[in-house]
């Protein structure tokens, strides 16, 4: 792979305003050139660049339109990134450059398809499509022999009546399975497209092919799917899948979402990550085999769950990152007397309208020891957070945010009049209490205590 610090004759236009691009003449002699963070609308027709490495545009906002032969003379090009652009297609010409090792086309959120000609890219390792607007994946991708990282988003039609106007696949049937170079593979399905269930089972054999995938990103509508997956992806079987982000379950599109965008965020940038949506049974076998590899899960939307003791303490063990969205049968996020959650940094609960705390039995030390980060939002029947005694469960406890939670009285109940001491939450630093109507104390301590922490209260 081609390192930038192997060359030093550049052109560097970043950031500096410009409406128009560099003169062509400028453009001749450069193996680097930089024009991202720019203004630009307009790109010469077929500049000359013979000795071009390199060639960033991203975050020109205003550029649409690429000429029809831009691409014409770029003989040695190696990185092209256009990430960010509002770029609507590419132009034909895109198949003369047969050194292009990295195309990035990441948040061209207007891009609905790809031409051809990407087909003729024989040396391309990268192809990041995540954040388009792709109607379908064209054939010729399979046709991209050195491929090694492809991400891909498909964003289906508002409407639904330009479904019939649409092939009935979102990717043809053997495409994937023509990469045998992949390694990391990422798929973004727009919740509610029916075409992901017409796709969904061929693209699992072909994703099963391959024998050097060790990065997924993938959404299972179906339990039965995940076991297919299970049973027979090379990657999986043999434990080669470093990263994976699964969606098991039927997702369906939402206006507004009740979690936090930087939540989802930092859940999605975690290396093994299983969500559950509108799951409505009894942990299966597929869901707990993944389970015990998981560190980041999200359970979204899980009618009949009423804790996640339910899926076996020791099969969540590993977990570090949890977020859980609107189970209305859950009252304690543990209720056994197993040791729980040891390894959990981040615990993120919203609208569970039936919770009363975050555990039910006397826990052994141990348990939640690595919490640094607790959230919890629109939870109405929950009347504290900790208990005095339970306080000493959580050394690691940096953060902690209450949000519109309105039968809450106190933060931390102290039991039997004792009061609080460092020893219980040594490491709080910052507490964010908002609409909370009903709140008469964080917590009966010295006042000292309370001194050190950066405090955000908002009452209604």
């Amino acid at each position: 792979m081609w390192r930038p610090e192997d060359h030093h004759e550049y052109l560097f236009m970043a950031g500096a305003g410009l409406a128009e691009p560099p003169p062509e003449e400028e453009w001749e002699p450069a193996k680097m050139i930089f024009l991202m963070d720019n203004e630009l609308s307009s790109l010469p027709a077929r500049p000359e660049c013979p000795n071009l490495l390199m060639l960033l545009l991203q975050r020109n906002f205003r550029l649409r339109v690429l000429p029809d032969s831009f691409f014409g003379f770029m003989p040695l090009l190696k990185v092209l990134n256009m990430s960010k652009t509002r770029i609507t297609s590419l132009p034909t010409s895109i198949s003369q450059l047969p050194n292009l090792e990295q195309l990035n086309l990441r948040d061209c959120e207007r891009l609905m398809k790809l031409p051809s000609e990407v087909g003729k890219l024989k040396r391309l390792e990268l192809l990041d499509l995540h954040g388009t607007v792709l109607n379908e994946l064209t054939k010729e991708i399979g046709e991209l022999e050195s491929l090694k990282d492809l991400e891909v988003s498909f964003y289906g039609p508002v409407d639904h009546r330009e479904y019939s106007k649409l092939s009935s696949k979102l990717i043809p049937d053997g495409t994937i399975s023509k990469l045998p170079s992949l390694i990391n593979l990422s798929i973004v399905v727009f919740p509610g497209d029916h075409r992901w269930n017409d796709t969904t089972e061929s693209v699992i054999k072909d994703v099963c092919n391959l024998k050097n995938l060790t990065s997924l990103r993938f959404y299972f509508p179906k339990v039965q799917q995940l076991q297919d997956f299970l049973q027979m992806s090379h990657s999986w079987k043999h434990n080669l899948l470093r990263n994976f982000n699964f969606i098991v379950g039927y997702d369906i599109k939402r206006m507004l979402s009740r979690v936090p965008s930087n939540v989802e965020l930092d859940y999605n940038q975690q290396q093994r990550c299983l969500r559950l949506v509108n799951y409505k049974k009894i942990p299966e076998d597929a869901i707990v085999e993944v389970l015990t590899r998981t560190t980041a899960f999200y359970l979204d939307h899980l009618l009949k769950i009423r804790s996640l003791s339910q899926f076996g303490v020791k099969n969540i063990i590993g977990l570090e990152f949890c977020i859980v969205r609107e189970c209305p049968e859950i009252e304690y996020i543990i209720d056994g007397k197993e040791l729980a959650l040891p390894f959990l940094e981040h615990l993120s609960l919203h609208y569970l309208e039936k919770l009363k705390g975050i555990w039910k039995e006397q826990l052994p030390f141990g348990s939640f020891a690595s919490l640094k980060c607790l959230s919890i939002h629109t939870c109405w029947q929950l009347k504290f957070v900790f208990t005095s005694s339970m306080s000493r469960h959580f050394p690691n406890l940096e953060e902690l945010v209450v949000e519109d939670c309105k039968a809450i009285t106190d933060i931390i109940f102290v039991e039997n009049n004792i009061e609080l001491n460092y020893a219980m939450l040594p490491k709080l630093k910052n507490m964010a209490l908002r609409y909370l109507p009903n709140l008469v104390s964080i917590g009966k301590g010295p006042g000292h205590l309370w001194s050190i922490l950066a405090f955000t209260i908002v009452q209604s």
